[in-house]
């Protein structure tokens, strides 16, 4: 199906329809230098369009740009400030207004994912000046989309349930606290095919590697004559010399059930057959595996990459915190 009318060109922000969206977005992000957050240029800090503020977002580039260019650079600006998340919340409004939700008894459901809090998280890292500013604009814009879903509805007699959660937790920027470490994945790619060649033969072993999944070369085990499956074995046994890996799951691990292992119950959860890797690896607690000297990232089934709020708010949730532990899958039952 296609998107209606009125939605399948919110996003051409050169429409002159996307006037009103064009004057919401600056020139420059800028934002203040609060004492809360870390200093403004720190090391390891990503550096997407400035490590310090301002930070361009619709400024002009000082290059004579093809349009297609610009239009990219824009919306790379765009994806890792918090403009991207403003104009997803504008586009949720005006999903409020033309899908007349909220205005039966019967109930609808509107899911909104909010980007910012990822990309501008990986870039400068949490509890940078930039990531604390743009959670602080996203408090403000959720505010705002709120008040204007449950003005809409109360006009009518009805309420607005809202959920708030997170798909993922993050490591802090390993540079930044003892503890916490940044293994070069390169070097962690090197090191693995060494080891299998001393086991196997000449290589290369490694077809890819994607995060924590690792990929075996099928055209270089077809010409040692090696099967897969001892190849993964001997894939295990050699990474379970490497001080950076906690544990390495073959898929054939993944696939089946029972072994009293809680992470492989997790990583069971996450894992399809059709795009998963060979072997999956669990880094050592506190480990990045990274191609980049700065930033940090996720995706491993530590605590601090699985723990995230859950907040209920609207009509019949009376205040409180609840500490017992619960699940994000358990939200759509709840609200059900």
């Amino acid at each position: 199906e296609s998107l209606p009318e009125w939605g399948a060109g919110f996003w051409d922000l050169a429409a002159p329809a996307a006037a009103a969206l064009r004057a919401g977005l600056p020139e420059e992000w800028t934002h203040p230098i609060r004492p809360e957050a870390r200093a403004d240029d720190y090391p390891f800090e990503g550096h997407a369009y400035n490590r310090t503020s301002p930070h361009p977002i619709m400024q002009a580039s000082t290059e004579t740009l093809a349009r297609d260019v610009r239009s990219r650079q824009l919306a790379s600006r765009i994806f890792t400030s918090p403009w991207v998340d403003w104009l997803t919340l504008e586009l949720a409004k005006r999903i409020l207004k033309e899908e007349q939700l909220g205005r039966d008894a019967v109930p609808d459901l509107l899911v909104i994912g909010l980007t910012a809090t990822d990309t501008v998280g990986h870039q400068y890292g949490p509890g940078s000046q930039e990531h604390l500013d743009q959670l602080l604009k996203l408090d403000g814009w959720l505010e705002e989309f709120m008040k204007e879903a449950s003005a809409s509805a109360a006009g009518q007699g009805r309420g607005v349930l809202y959920a708030l959660s997170a798909d993922h937790g993050v490591l802090d920027i390993p540079e930044t606290r003892p503890g916490l470490r940044r293994v070069d994945e390169e070097l962690l790619k090197e090191r693995f095919e060494e080891a299998m060649t001393a086991r196997l033969g000449k290589g290369p072993f490694l077809e890819a590697m994607h995060g924590t999944h690792l990929y075996l070369d099928r055209k270089t085990l077809e010409r040692l004559r090696v099967p897969v499956e001892k190849a993964i074995d001997e894939a295990r046994r050699a990474l379970s010399a490497f001080w950076e890996v906690e544990r390495a799951y073959r898929a054939s691990d993944l696939l089946t059930s029972g072994g009293g292992d809680p992470m492989l119950d997790l990583h069971r959860h996450s894992f399809t057959q059709e795009r998963g890797g060979d072997l999956v690896l669990v880094p050592c607690e506190g480990c990045l595996f990274s191609t980049r000297a700065y930033g940090t990232s996720h995706g491993t089934p530590w605590e601090y990459d699985r723990h995230v709020p859950m907040i209920l708010s609207g009509a019949g949730i009376g205040p409180g915190m609840v500490e017992e532990e619960c699940r994000t899958i358990d939200l759509a039952p709840t609200l059900s």
